[in-house]
This record gives C-alpha cells, structure tokens and sequence, in this order.
C-alpha cells in the first residue's frame, strides 16, 4: 500500500491482516503502531466501521420476497447459529485430530529412540562376538599348529 493512501484504507488493511493473518484482535494502539497515522480517536471509528461492516458480510441474508420479514429475520439467524455452531464443532474436531497426530508422533519418536538403543546395543554385541571369535580363531590355530608339530 503506498504511502499516501488515506488513513481509512491503512486502517481497514491493517486490521484485516491482523486479525484474519495473524489472528491478532486489531485494537487502536496496535493499528496506530503499524500505520503510524491519525489519532486514537479516527482508528477506532475506523475499526467500529471495520467490525459493522465484517459482521453485515457475515450476517445470512435470504432472497425470499414471499416471507414475511420476520421469518427471514428469524431463518437468516438461525442459519447463523448453525453455521457458528458448525465452525465450532469443526474446530473442536481439529483440534482432537491435531492432538492425535502429536500423539502419534510422540509415539513414533519413542520409538526411534528405542530402536537406535537397540541398534547401538546390537551393534556393542556384534563388536564383543566378534572380538570372541577371532580370539577363538587364534587360539584354534595354535591348538592345530601344536597338534601337527608332534
């Protein structure tokens, strides 16, 4: 955004990244901070004009001229209900789904864990066997060689 744009526009950016990017709610200060233009006063009438207009977008409308508009009213909430009910519902799900998943690769690392001990223990036994058998080799070679001397 240039530096000349309106401080409305600055205003209205600022607090859409932070709140749908970054998930950070965009009070006046914070907005202020990343602008650096206009008065406390001006930012959070921007900011009123900002959350009027994201809750209109979100509010359900319905196109039904033959109900009265009470009904529609009444069905456009409900819709609303049902639809926040379903991104918390979402959420919730997600969220038991992103704890399985650490869970899992909890599990998954436990055992890595376990079985590089296992290797490396495996391998320290490997090394002791062979070290044996070469000294068995050696000592089975001397044995012979006495043997065929007398």
């Amino acid at each position: 955004m240039p530096i000349e744009a309106p401080r409305k526009e600055k205003t209205r950016l600022a607090a859409s990244l932070l709140f749908f990017e970054h998930g950070i709610y965009p009070s006046a200060k914070v907005v202020l901070a990343y602008t650096q233009q206009g008065s406390l006063t001006d930012i959070n009438r921007d900011l009123h004009e900002f959350w009027q207009e994201l809750r209109d977008k979100a509010r359900v409308r319905l196109d039904a001229p033959y109900l009265p508009q009470e009904l529609q009213d009444g069905f456009a909430d409900a819709l609303g209900r049902m639809w926040e009910l379903s991104v918390t519902n979402a959420r919730a799900c997600f969220e038991a789904e992103r704890l399985d998943a650490q869970n899992e690769v909890a599990r998954a690392q436990r055992s890595q864990i376990e079985a590089e001990r296992m290797a490396r223990e495996m391998s320290s036994r490997l090394q002791l066997l062979d070290a044996e058998m070469h000294q068995e080799r050696e000592r089975r070679e001397i044995a012979e060689k006495l043997l065929a001397g007398c």
